[in-house]
């Protein structure tokens, strides 16, 4: 089980699958993990490196002491994409991994060769004192309220034993890790950060999104814009038959 050391001591856990250039770099959400790549694996490693990684308190990655800023997770993946050798990949980031892979393909642009975001948001971030996350997520009964907010993610036709599965893995999350997640997420200004972003982008998002082509173009001008009907918040397990075509071409007209 491959582990890559990071400079503060934590653990990062990842995996790496195939080979081939460009190499593809996933990059999950809030209280996800890299199992949540798994429908991708199949359709893409036959011709591409593809590097899954779980970011610093998620998965079988360590906890280490301190924030989990987008700031941090960029770094670690940069760290990681840089032991691997690898230049020029495609970053591919879902939801709450949207700030981390903003902050990459801005701030480290000679690893990144394109972007996709996967069902993420736009906005400005609010305060330090206003990055609060709900009374009820910070309750000693914490869990019952975590799991209906993760259950609601997800497409009510959705397959009820992968939505139940998600949850649960979700829900292994320390109530402090999720927390501090939530309140990096809430203050990341990812409108400020896109404007950074010069590289072919993609942004799919599933078919309840509020965000359209002409707000996301507004400050991604490059990005194309896809959408992925009947599925949630977690497209790519949802309907990975819709999400990797989509995936495909654009990685093959770049």
């Amino acid at each position: 089980m491959p582990y890559y050391l990071t400079r503060d001591g934590g653990r990062l856990h990842y995996q790496v699958n195939g080979s081939g250039s460009p190499a593809l770099i996933f990059i999950h959400g809030w209280c996800s993990n890299l199992k949540h790549w798994s429908r991708q694996v199949p359709a893409f490693s036959r011709r591409h490196k593809v590097v899954r990684v779980d970011r610093r308190g998620h998965g079988r990655s360590s906890r280490p002491e301190g924030s989990f800023s987008h700031r941090h997770h960029a770094q670690d993946i940069a760290a990681l994409t840089s032991s691997l050798r690898i230049r020029n990949a495609i970053v591919i980031g879902h939801a709450g991994g949207g700030p981390s892979t903003l902050e990459f393909a801005g701030r480290y642009p000679e690893l990144v060769r394109a972007a996709v975001f996967v069902d993420a948001g736009l906005y400005r971030g609010v305060a330090k004192a206003q990055a609060t996350p709900a009374p009820q997520l910070r309750g000693d009964d914490y869990l019952a309220a975590f799991r209906a907010q993760y259950r609601g993610f997800f497409h009510k036709q959705s397959d009820p034993r992968m939505v139940a599965r998600t949850v649960a893995e979700a829900a292994q999350a320390p109530q402090q890790v999720f927390l501090n997640e939530l309140h990096w997420i809430m203050r990341a200004n990812t409108i400020a950060m896109a404007r950074k972003v010069k590289q072919p982008v993609l942004w799919v998002v599933s078919s309840d999104s509020r965000q359209n082509a002409g707000y996301v173009q507004e400050y991604l001008p490059q990005a194309q814009f896809a959408q992925v009907a009947m599925a949630g918040h977690f497209l790519h397990l949802e309907a990975p038959e819709q999400f990797n075509p989509m995936l495909r071409r654009f990685v093959d007209t770049l």
